[in-house]
Parts: structure tokens; C-alpha cells; sequence
């Protein structure tokens, strides 16, 4: 009941940044990307549709599994897309581009780093890691972040992130920031390359 109730809720976010998303990053130059924690697969959906050559993977736990391949078959793009049943605390397939939205910020720091060391471990040389999250300013101001940073602390132990603790946090992982592209939300971009 509440993994359905999560699910769901994740799935109504996706269509909130799915456009910022695919506006924002190119991704022509990727190959294949894995939605890492991908849920029903309407951001992976989005991105291929964007891009006809693209392939993707969802990967994401067991029960979650048929609700992505329902997703992707009413997208249209199950002929590019496959869904695995993955761990990411454990192993992630190969490729070259891990897309992970909201996932980060869940998690406390040696989660995270176990997460984003599995993305590195398993990436192509050449590959990327995309961060989709909101990340908290020095300014005193309120902002989403900032409040997202104390909800995600009561209700998972995880946090929101500023800039030079992403840089940390992927460095300890075995990556480094590439780019970070705001989408003119409150969402950003990190894309985290090999160093």
C-alpha cells in the first residue's frame, strides 16, 4: 500500500520536470540511457520521443516493473526500451548514460555515494551520470530546496545537496561535476563525468 501510494506520487512529479528535462539537455550525444530508479518510465518515455535514435532501460525494483512496461508500451517506445529489475544499491546494467531524478536526495551520504558508485562501476568509460535534483543556494532566501532539504530529513534520513557537496559527494564516488544546467526551475542538472 504505501509502495503503490509512493509510486504514484513519484509518477505525478515526473510530469512536472519531464519537459524542463528534455529541454534542457541534449541528448543526442548519449547512446543509451538508464532511468535508474525510473518508476513508470514517463521521464525515459519523454526523452525518447525527443530522440528517435535513443535507447533506454528502467530500472528499477521488481513491483514497480509492470507499471513501467504498461507506461512505455502506451508511449510507444517499447521497440527502444527494455525494463530491468534492478538494485541500485547493489548493481546497475551497462551503458552509457544513468539517469537518476530524485533519487540522490533520499538517501544520506554513504547511500548516495553507494548509488553513484554503482552508476560509475558500471558506465562506459566515456559515459555520464545525470543528477536531476534541486540543489540549495547560499542565499537566506526560502526556496524549494530548502525546504525539500528538511522534508527529505524527517521522512527518509536523505537531504538536499548544495553544489560543492554534490562535488564531494560524486568525487568520493569516483566522478566529477561536468555541467550543471539550471532548467529555469527548480530542478537542475548535474552532469557528473569520470575524472
Amino acid at each position: 500500500m504505501e509502495a503503490t501510494a509512493f509510486d504514484e506520487a513519484m509518477a505525478s512529479f515526473n510530469s512536472l520536470v519531464a519537459d524542463v528535462v528534455v529541454a534542457a539537455y541534449d541528448f543526442a550525444s548519449c547512446g543509451t540511457v538508464v532511468d535508474v530508479g525510473g518508476g513508470n518510465g514517463s521521464l525515459l518515455a519523454a526523452i525518447l520521443k525527443s530522440h528517435l535514435r535513443l535507447r533506454g532501460l528502467v530500472a528499477d525494483l521488481p513491483h514497480v516493473l509492470d507499471g513501467a512496461q504498461r507506461r512505455l508500451t502506451a508511449e510507444g517506445v517499447t521497440e527502444r526500451c527494455k525494463i530491468v529489475a534492478a538494485d541500485f544499491f547493489k548493481s546497475l546494467p551497462k551503458a552509457d548514460t544513468y539517469l537518476l531524478k530524485w533519487i540522490i536526495h533520499d538517501w544520506d551520504d554513504k547511500s548516495a555515494e553507494r548509488i553513484l558508485r554503482n552508476c560509475r562501476t558500471a558506465m562506459k568509460a566515456d559515459g555520464r551520470v545525470l543528477l536531476v535534483e534541486s540543489i540549495v543556494q547560499a542565499h537566506n532566501g526560502t526556496s524549494l530546496a530548502k525546504f525539500m532539504d528538511l522534508a527529505m530529513l524527517v521522512m527518509t534520513g536523505g537531504r538536499e545537496r548544495s553544489e560543492p557537496e554534490f562535488q564531494a559527494l560524486l568525487g568520493r564516488a569516483g566522478l566529477r561535476i561536468a555541467n550543471v544546467i539550471s532548467t529555469g526551475t527548480e530542478v537542475s542538472l548535474i552532469e557528473a563525468r569520470c575524472p
